[in-house]
């Protein structure tokens, strides 16, 4: 791994300076006119793109004129019920980029914090945070498919959609409150009740698309149709199979060759039963690209015997793993259950089990917010085990040795989980029962069991899209959870009111120390996977946290380039 981070970090440098040809120089050069005309689309191609990350961190850039046409298959995690991207048990990945943004993920690496334009090409902010003018692009059409056959898009558009989230959509949080009008056909001014630090974030959020007010019209929901603005088109949809792509021949943004991206022909999009099925497939030479949940060390070790020629990319998810309880019945609407249960789970028994050297400890700030997390030295002191300290709250709580019993749900990949939490309540005298719903084959299928609260507690995870402070503190306790608390309440709104990085990771330090005093879950780590693409799929950026797959858009084929 760090082998190819340095040849990546050398490379790229290197062009940089003028100096470093792509291995197969020589021959586009000849199809391409010559050396100089190569050398002046390559420095095209690095004004464009490269200026706009990290210098030395972009390990997916390939080197090399793009390559139009072939087909990249993708894995589209464990399920896709519908087509509607403002719903659960979607899986995003399924539709990488057929929806645009009105800001997206810059995506240069798994952790970076860039947001960039899409739909919106700028914004200025007023003083106070509370007015935001959006500039949008003028060339824009949605996809030539019916119902809205390539028609402009507006800031009509705009206003609409945040209509629609404004009754009921899954990311009504973020439009609650907002005043929105039109200023022309290409511009929007957005009124918040209160400033946001957050707000530009929260613009680019998976479940946050513009979408197209003829498909709700027409047939009431987005879970059959879906047409977007972005490069890539819905071919063919089948529930729990998969999805395939075609590219927008009239996408705005151009290639190197002065034509529409994408280069790519196709994208296939595969749905597997569950993670052990998808890992096969890429033992099996069937995917370019894994999903976005990634893969684990032990089956990047077994990958890397196995002598296919991949690239692997690790990343850190932003996602916190832990034992979720139902805070809305006994009982664990009972603080002191709830921090038995803290200190009765040795956080470091599930590390050392079947998730060794594929997790890190996280408290409830993933580790992937590097400027608000606390380090794992501190979260491994305020989630210390103490099995006595555990029976005496439960005996506080009214429950002596054998007498309280629950169920825990979870999906088939959290089965040794659920067995090592088991074995440690039962060392505190609590019952404990595994149970896996029917059909229930990855922790994604568990989400829908979350909003109606038909648990008692689960084996899984809390997981979003971007780094947003205030969904981890605040807005996943009350969407997951139902946890409503109003001193988190009160310091959410004050960290996001706070304009100042000091001042407002001081509050968030806070927010923190009161969740482990309240204890509305216990988390325990964050997973370390593994992204794996084949040797022919080239310029492909990270998924980034977004899980929009968002690098489709400029990657290429190359089938030679192995």
């Amino acid at each position: 791994m760090r082998n190819i981070h340095r040849w990546a970090v050398a490379c790229l440098l290197v062009v940089m300076l003028a100096a470093c040809a792509a291995p197969q120089a020589g021959e586009d050069s000849r199809r391409d006119g010559g050396e100089t005309a190569q050398q002046e689309a390559l420095a095209v191609l690095q004004d464009r793109d490269a200026v706009q990350c990290d210098p030395g961190k972009e390990h997916w850039r390939t080197q090399g004129l793009p390559k139009r046409g072939g087909t990249a298959t993708i894995g589209g995690g464990a399920t896709n019920l519908h087509m509607d991207i403002t719903q659960p048990a979607i899986g995003p990945a399924n539709f990488p980029q057929v929806y645009d943004y009105l800001v997206k993920p810059r995506a240069c690496y798994w952790e970076d914090l860039g947001m960039v334009p899409s739909l919106a090409k700028s914004w200025q902010v007023s003083q106070d945070g509370r007015t935001w003018t959006l500039q949008l692009r003028d060339d824009v059409k949605w996809h030539n498919k019916p119902p809205l056959n390539g028609r402009p898009f507006t800031a009509a558009d705009v206003i609409w959609t945040i209509e629609q989230q404004q009754a009921g959509g899954q990311v009504r949080y973020i439009w609650d409150g907002i005043r929105a009008e039109a200023q022309g056909a290409h511009a929007v001014v957005l009124h918040l009740p209160e400033s946001r630090a957050d707000f530009l974030f929260q613009l680019g959020l998976m479940f946050n698309p513009i979408l197209p007010r003829e498909v709700k019209e027409q047939h009431s929901d987005f879970k059959t149709v879906a047409v977007g603005t972005g490069p890539f088109m819905v071919k063919e949809f089948k529930s729990g199979v998969g999805t395939q792509l075609e590219p927008n021949p009239d996408y705005y943004d151009k290639g190197l060759d002065g034509k529409p991206l994408p280069y790519l022909d196709q994208v296939r999009v595969l749905i597997f039963g569950d993670y052990i099925a998808e890992v096969a497939a890429i033992r099996a030479g069937q995917l370019d690209h894994n999903s976005a949940t990634g893969i684990r060390l032990q089956e990047l070790e077994a990958l890397k015997q196995g002598g296919r020629n991949y690239r692997y990319f690790t990343t850190i998810h932003a996602s916190t793993y832990g034992l979720l309880m139902n805070v809305t019945k006994k009982p664990f609407d009972d603080v002191r259950v709830r921090k038995a249960m803290a200190l009765a789970i040795n956080v470091d028994e599930w590390l050392e089990g079947s998730f060794k050297g594929s997790a890190v400890r996280s408290g409830f700030m993933p580790v992937t917010l590097k400027e608000y997390a606390w380090p794992q030295d501190r979260v491994r002191d305020r989630l210390k085990p103490d099995p006595e300290r555990a029976k005496a709250l439960l005996a506080e709580a009214g429950y002596g040795p054998g007498q309280l019993e629950f169920n825990i749900v979870g999906s088939s990949i959290w089965s040794d989980e659920g067995e090592v939490v088991q074995r440690q309540l039962s060392a505190v005298g609590v019952n404990v029962k595994l149970a896996t719903p029917a059909g229930i084959r990855s922790s994604t299928q568990l989400l829908p069991l979350r909003p109606e609260r038909d648990f008692q507690a689960m084996v899984g995870y809390i997981t979003n899209s971007l780094p947003l402070p205030g969904f981890w503190m605040n807005d996943a306790l009350r969407t997951y959870l139902r946890y409503d608390d109003p001193k988190l309440a009160q310091l959410t709104v004050a960290q996001n009111r706070e304009m100042d990085p000091a001042k407002r990771k001081q509050i968030i330090d806070e927010l923190q120390e009161h969740l482990y005093e309240v204890m509305p879950y216990v988390p325990t780590f964050s997973l370390t996977s593994w992204r794996v693409q084949s040797c022919q799929l080239k310029n492909m950026r990270p998924s980034s946290q977004s899980h929009n797959h968002e690098g489709l858009q400029q990657a290429w084929i190359d089938p030679a380039g192995c």
